[in-house]
């Protein structure tokens, strides 16, 4: 008599890295440890852990000694870690609105200045030709989420966002817009001016003056 039971089919590529990342949450663990709870077999976990290292949601920390042969310890990275807290917009919204009930206007618009001016601070400076500064901002701000395209206008370089990087805070306070133009203008050592669209789905609008002979 045959079997009609049907062998059960392999997580595909997707469900697996999910998976990884789930069991990394609770703790480190080796190629094997993973392999055996996602079910998998260990080429296919250090395919998968390739690829996440690449992304920077896993590291390679530590090893595991064992009688035979250490194994390395993979762990979710800092960056992994703060993908999944939640709670960063509704906690920086609240904040927000606490500074803007205890604090009168213009005092609210220097602490968001301040706010972009010490984000900027925080970035290495590698550059020191104004043209070469632009670059880096406009590079920061894709690493903050948002996706730029860039336009020359005579003495103007014009940056529109694809979406806004803190579009969940600024719905709700367009305020925050004046900190990520304090950090271009900080950044780039130039007269930067914010037009952004606000609304159900802001987008960055920053204008930033280029002297002609900077050109």
């Amino acid at each position: 008599m045959k079997s009609h039971v049907k062998s059960k089919s392999p997580p595909d590529a997707l469900a697996t890295r999910e998976r990884i990342l789930l069991l990394l949450r609770q703790g480190p663990a080796t190629v094997d440890e993973l392999a055996s709870s996602v079910g998998v077999t260990p080429n296919s976990i250090r395919v998968q852990l390739a690829s996440l290292e690449r992304d920077r949601l896993v590291r390679r920390e530590g090893l595991r000694r064992r009688f035979r042969k250490p194994a390395y310890l993979y762990e979710l990275s800092a960056e992994a870690e703060r993908s999944f807290s939640k709670a960063y917009v509704p906690f920086l919204t609240s904040l927000l609105q606490v500074l803007g009930d205890r604090l009168r206007p213009d005092a609210m618009a220097d602490v968001l200045k301040e706010l972009g001016r010490r984000v900027a601070a925080s970035q290495p400076r590698h550059s020191a030709g104004r043209e070469e500064r632009i670059a880096d901002a406009i590079e920061l701000l894709g690493e903050l989420g948002a996706i730029a395209e860039v336009e020359r206008r005579d003495d103007t370089i014009l940056i529109r966002g694809l979406g806004c990087p803190l579009g969940e805070v600024v719905r709700r306070d367009a305020r925050v817009c004046c900190a990520m133009q304090s950090l271009l203008a900080e950044m780039t050592g130039s007269t930067v001016r914010a037009t952004c669209e606000h609304g159900d789905r802001p987008a960055c609008r920053f204008e930033i003056d280029v002297p002609g002979d900077a050109a």
